[in-house]
Order: C-alpha cells, then sequence, then structure tokens
C-alpha cells in the first residue's frame, strides 16, 4: 500500500511552501533605455529666445532607472519614489556652474538673443543631473489604458540644473518645481506572455526666470517604456487521494504541459506516466497507478 501519511504530508508542504501571493500591490518597473526618450522640443527656450540645438542630437537623450506603481485589479497609482533619469548625450557649452568652456551634459540648446541696444550674441545652455519622478492618484484602468493626464512629473534630483552663458548674463539655474501631463491617450499597462510593459507618453512644460518672470522654458516630449517580469505562481497540491492503487494528484496553478514527478526518496525525481483532467475547480487532476510500497509526488511547471 502507499503510505497516504507521507502524501498528504507532501502535498500540505508544497501548499505551503510554494503558493505565491496575488499579482498586485506595489510593483518596481525597470526604465527601458532602449524604447525611453524625452526631447526638449519647440517652444522650448532661453531667456524668451527659441532653442536650438548645439549640435546633432543635443536636445534629445535617452532615459534608464525605475517607476515606483501599485496596482490593483483594476486601478494603477504612482505613489513617488521614481527615477527617470536622464543619459548624458554630448559634451556641451558652458562648463559646470555656467563658466566658460564645456562639459558632459545631458542637453545642450542654445539661442540666438537679439536685445537692443546690446549686439546680436549667443546664449548657451548645458542641463545637468536631469532625472524625474512621477505621482498620480488611483486612475481606472480600462482593458490596458489609463489617462494619462493624471500623471504628475517633477525633478527628482536636487542637483538638477540648467547652466548658462552669454555676453549678456552667465550662471547656473537650479530646476525643480511640478508639471501636469497633457497626453490623455496612448497611457497604457499591457501584459504579453510573462512581461508587463508600461508606456507613458509624455507632453509637460516647466517655466524658469534667467532674465525676466518664466522667460526660460522646457517643454519636454516623449515616451517612458518601462517593464516588469511577472511572477508566475509555483504549483500547489491542493489534494491526493488513493482508491483502488490508483493515485490522483489534485494541483492548481498548473497547465496541461505540467509534469507530475515521482521519487521514492525525495531525492531522485522521474515522470509519472499520468492521464490529466481538469475538475470543476480549474485544477489539473493527475492520474497514476500505485508502482511501489513507498512513493512521494511533486508537480513541475
Amino acid at each position: 500500500m502507499v503510505p497516504i501519511r507521507n502524501l498528504i504530508r507532501l502535498g500540505g508542504w508544497l501548499a505551503a511552501g510554494l503558493l505565491q501571493p496575488v499579482l498586485a500591490g506595489p510593483v518596481a518597473f525597470t526604465v527601458d533605455s532602449s524604447q525611453s526618450f524625452i526631447f526638449m522640443a519647440p517652444p522650448s527656450g532661453l531667456a524668451g529666445f527659441a532653442a536650438t540645438p548645439q549640435g546633432p542630437g543635443a536636445l534629445v537623450t535617452s532615459y534608464s532607472g525605475s517607476l515606483n506603481v501599485d496596482l490593483s485589479g483594476t486601478t494603477i497609482q504612482f505613489p513617488g519614489g521614481s527615477a527617470m533619469v536622464a543619459q548624458t548625450n554630448g559634451v556641451w557649452q558652458p562648463a559646470v556652474g555656467g563658466t566658460s568652456g564645456s562639459a558632459p551634459a545631458d542637453y545642450g540648446p542654445q539661442a540666438s538673443v537679439v536685445i537692443t541696444p546690446f549686439p546680436p550674441t549667443t546664449a548657451y545652455g548645458a542641463l545637468r543631473n536631469i532625472s524625474f519622478d512621477v505621482t498620480s492618484p488611483a486612475l481606472p484602468l480600462t482593458g490596458t489604458n489609463f489617462n494619462g493626464t493624471n500623471l504628475v512629473f517633477s525633478f527628482a534630483s536636487v542637483n538638477a540644473a540648467m547652466d548658462y552663458n552669454s555676453t549678456l548674463k552667465a550662471g547656473s539655474l537650479a530646476l525643480g518645481g511640478y508639471a501636469t501631463n497633457a497626453v490623455a491617450g496612448g497611457t497604457t499597462l499591457s501584459t504579453n506572455g510573462g512581461l508587463r510593459t508600461l508606456f507613458l507618453p509624455i507632453s509637460a512644460q516647466f517655466l524658469f526666470t534667467i532674465l525676466s518672470a518664466n522667460d526660460t522654458k522646457l517643454y519636454l516630449s516623449g515616451q517612458i517604456v518601462a517593464t516588469n517580469a511577472l511572477t508566475v505562481p509555483a504549483p500547489v497540491i491542493e489534494s491526493i487521494s488513493v482508491t483502488e492503487q490508483i493515485v490522483v494528484v489534485a494541483a492548481d496553478n498548473v497547465t496541461g504541459t505540467s509534469q507530475l514527478l515521482v521519487s521514492t526518496n525525495l531525492t531522485a525525481w522521474s515522470p509519472a506516466a499520468a492521464n490529466l483532467a481538469t475538475n470543476n475547480l480549474g485544477w489539473i487532476l493527475f492520474t497514476t497507478p500505485v508502482n511501489g510500497s513507498r512513493e512521494f509526488f511533486r508537480v513541475q511547471q
């Protein structure tokens, strides 16, 4: 006879030890730098004059980092503590602090400045240490979609700055504050296989002052793509029964491609020849004959 006591004890250990939590609550998403980028787009400007790139690619950069997200079955929320970090995209004027020269920076705008009676000049800007947080209330999920205009972006680094230099003025402008996203559609949370993907289109405007109130405009446009690998619940043996030398193992979190494994010593395991069926609870039933005086079972996905 098969020792039913051992089978039940093994099934109870599997159910208690391998059951995974519900896939909800706080989740960390990793920003995909190959798909995440933000432009300094028009009407961005320096001291009231339109920003143009100092060189190719000076007004766009990729982003890395992480997003903190709270998920339930029907809502998504961004509680804060995220860090979308801009990548250095070149060496731009001015140097750190607004002094003459160049240094690595995340963005490199410039502007042609004409202020009577001064002669025309060029103002240079270099944005450094740029990273953003994102917050929101709990947002309803409709299928894969949610409202992107409820996202609020803020500077996450206390060292974020735009160093600037022209013949009229030079210095360093601390960057801070909040901006509400202007893009409503296309903001999604989707799942494909074992991967969840967040897609956040971005359109946000920050205003700063160099010569006069709100004369320096950062209009940020782009997208953040972040992913999270789902933790697949482990198989759980819900029950084991033995009738006339036939063992039936009922298991949850398994599929028709899962295997029933058998062992006589809990060390060496091999596939058991089993017929599969599904009960009204959605559990897979593995039915196999008894082949020894002492057998243990487990299920492999």
